[in-house]
């Protein structure tokens, strides 16, 4: 265990999670709930300790009749996300939420631990569902949802042509 996953551990305990580690205790496993949806996250680090990474995986896999849709679903979540996306793996359907940090010097200090855990549980709390439904329930992605904008809004642009 390097002191990266160390600092990690004490932090999620101080909060009062239960974290574990795999076998060859390289990465940390943390199981969590949100008031929808449960999941687990794993967190691991960089070789020379510079970068931290979360993987929270959603908890079922997307059929392939579904993964088409799902994969367009997703592509709309992660527009203009600018800290971690949503990766849907088309070969067996795992759905996983990805965000890193780099760190300085190699430590993790409480307020990035606070941001990433923050930001990855925001994510599935807020998104994870929605992929359930897509996946398992009756929901479509729908492709022709292209959002309408307001003439009286749009009013004052100026469309860019030769004109200009």
């Amino acid at each position: 265990m390097n002191s990266i996953l160390q600092a990690t551990t004490d932090f999620l305990k101080s909060k009062k999670f239960q974290p574990a580690f795999t076998e060859d205790g390289n990465t940390l496993v943390l199981r969590c709930t949100g008031e929808h949806v449960f999941w687990t996250t794993e967190v691991d680090t960089s070789e020379d300790g510079s970068i931290i990474t979360l993987l929270a995986r959603v908890p079922a896999r997307v059929p392939p009749a579904k993964r088409p849709a799902c994969a367009k679903l997703l592509a709309r979540i992660n527009y203009g996300r600018r800290h971690g996306a949503f990766h849907l793996d088309a070969r067996d359907g795992e759905v996983l939420f990805c965000i890193s940090n780099v760190l300085s010097a190699g430590i993790a200090p409480e307020e990035t631990l606070e941001t990433l855990f923050g930001a990855t549980y925001s994510a599935m709390e807020d998104t994870a569902l929605e992929i359930l439904k897509l996946a398992y329930g009756r929901a479509q992605a729908a492709d022709s949802e292209v959002p309408v904008s307001s003439p009286k809004r749009d009013h004052h642009v100026i469309r860019p042509g030769l004109n200009n």
